[in-house]
């Protein structure tokens, strides 16, 4: 009822389990991937997702990642709703978890291989003991994850990932290489049929007709976003000192042509309608296409690289050696500034793809100069006296998109829990220009809706592109006639909101200063003085900090 499952469920778990002092790269910390009341259910769109929570080696803070595949639904049916990996395996080993049995095998074999050769070898070899591949659905981490890269991530099926925030570092940690679910699909329970089967209808109908969302059917998010950023000289490079207009047109058409739609159905989360990943071929490049944020922006244009093909490949490499695309690209993206301006001697340039393609390798491997750019953004370019140049939050770096476009965009990103953005933010400022992107009016009112109706999708846990079209009341009807709990929109909303309070009380737990900033590339022009006000009014805190009312509200509900 409260804490809804998750994220929600996860915050919940850590506040009563978990010390917020702990170092997250200690056996006392904890990685739980957890499901919620909508994952698996047939029919419900998008609700083939994962949540993963931990204590951040990235930010010090709570933090959640959401991840695709099948791995959610297919823990369902095997009968688990959640994994918590605690302490750490004396060997390397790897989790096989089927119908009521759960088995640890050694992975000393698996050591060292990157995410794709990994589920290859543990497919292989689950095929001779007489398991049908189509069943099984692997979480790996590649070499990033073995050697405690701050941003690695968990790879599941390959190519969707738990990207930010470093838990494939805890995965790596606790000596577990991958965790293998074995299911055969079922009919999940749900309270009343008819009423479930009747909010399906109702919210298919809904977002297929949603422009958005069609756009990203057809095109996945590189297709989308490019299209409607580009026109507006709102897409970044060179680690946000330029923007550039793009002749969307071209590349659109371009990219439409290099999309196999074939190959694209094999690669999409469990029984997703929007389908949003896509298989494409890019002159010699042939594989799964970058994402617009974690690909074609922080691997590409962020970089001073507008070679498609080029883009592709970096992001392929990426996801073998289980690394966070966005934190990779901008990490590289702050080196670049500081060796041109003479704070590193480093033979590196915008657009130099050799050397961008080798300082990734050193990044997983944590070799060389990669050590410390293993450490993140913030770690470089204050070690070289120039912290500037680290678009970061909260040690998160968040500039694949640049947040000075957008009044809204800058708030919520200055008082996101875990200091990154999130895409759908832009949807009434920028996407659909509902907004007026430049005005302050009504929107700590906004980022808080919105904040709050991301809690409720991690939790519940489905896409969160369905917040293209679903709001509240779409989500009240599908959790009261799945769980047989009656929710109302407004219970939603005031749940969500202690959910975000319970994370910013963890954080501030956890001995970390919550000041609600921007960094000094973008603090200039987003007007946060006059919107955190109400912001922290209608959360009820007070500077940051949940008030004593709230506080006494969560500590209520634990209870």
């Amino acid at each position: 009822k409260y804490w809804l499952g998750g994220r929600g469920l996860g915050i919940y778990l850590f506040l009563k389990e978990v010390d917020p002092t702990i170092d997250p790269l200690s056996e006392k910390n904890k990685l739980m991937l957890l499901t919620g009341p909508l994952t698996g259910i047939l029919g419900i769109p998008a609700s083939g997702k994962i949540a993963s929570v931990t204590k951040s080696p990235k930010t010090n803070r709570f933090h959640w990642s959401i991840g695709g595949g099948n791995f959610g639904p297919y823990l369902r049916f095997s009968g688990y709703d959640g994994i918590i990996l605690e302490g750490k395996a004396e060997k390397p080993i790897w989790v096989f978890v089927k119908e009521d049995e759960i088995e640890i095998r050694d992975a000393k074999d698996l050591w060292g291989k990157d995410v794709y050769e990994t589920v290859e070898i543990l497919k292989k070899q689950l095929k001779s003991e007489g398991y049908n591949e189509n069943n099984l659905s692997i979480a790996a981490i590649g070499p990033a994850g073995e050697n405690l890269v701050s941003y690695a991530s968990i790879m599941i099926d390959k190519d969707s990932a738990i990207g930010r925030g470093g838990h494939g570092a805890i995965m790596g940690h606790k000596n577990v290489k991958a965790i293998v679910i074995y299911a055969k699909e079922k009919t999940l329970p749900v309270y009343d049929k008819k009423d479930v089967q009747n909010a399906i209808v109702e919210i298919i109908k809904k977002i297929r007709q949603n422009q958005i969302i069609r756009e990203l059917t057809e095109l996945g998010t590189l297709g989308m976003l490019v299209g409607r950023f580009g026109s507006q000289k709102k897409i970044p490079i060179k680690n946000l000192t330029e923007h550039i207009k793009l002749d969307t047109d071209k590349i659109i058409d371009e990219w439409r042509k290099s999309i196999d739609h074939t190959k694209s159905s094999e690669l999409k989360c469990w029984r997703c309608i929007i389908a949003c990943k896509k298989y494409v071929k890019i002159k010699k490049y042939k594989g799964h296409a970058p994402e617009y944020w974690g690909g074609f922006v922080s691997l590409g244009t962020l970089l001073g690289i507008l070679d498609q093909e080029k883009t592709a490949e970096l992001y392929q490499i990426v996801n073998r050696l289980g690394l966070d695309a966005s934190s990779t690209g901008c990490v590289i993206a702050t080196f670049i500034e500081l060796v041109r301006k003479g704070k590193v001697k480093y033979m590196i340039d915008w657009g130099d793809y050799g050397t961008i393609r080798k300082l990734i390798y050193e990044i997983a491997y944590k070799r060389g100069i990669g050590k410390e750019l293993a450490e993140g953004s913030g770690y470089v370019a204050k070690k070289y006296g120039y912290p500037e140049t680290a678009i970061v939050v909260r040690n998160m770096e968040g500039s694949i998109c640049d947040p000075k476009i957008a009044q809204g965009f800058g708030l919520a990103l200055a008082t996101s829990n875990r200091g990154d953005h999130q895409q759908n933010m832009l949807r009434d400022e920028v996407l659909l220009m509902k907004l007026d992107p430049a005005s302050t009016k009504n929107k700590a009112n906004y980022v808080v809706h919105m904040q709050n109706l991301f809690v409720v999708t991690d939790s519940s846990v489905v896409c969160i592109f369905t917040t293209y079209e679903l709001d509240f009341n779409d989500f009240a009807k599908l959790f009261s006639a799945v769980t047989g709990i009656s929710f109302t929109a407004n219970d939603l909303y005031k749940n969500a909101n202690i959910i975000y309070s319970a994370e910013r009380y963890f954080n501030i737990l956890a001995k970390n200063t919550e000041e609600d900033i921007l960094p000094p590339r973008i603090s200039p022009y987003i007007a946060l003085n006059e919107m955190l006000p109400e912001y922290y009014k209608l959360r009820g805190w007070e500077n940051g900090k949940p008030k004593k009312n709230i506080i006494k509200e969560i500590k209520r509900r634990l209870v």
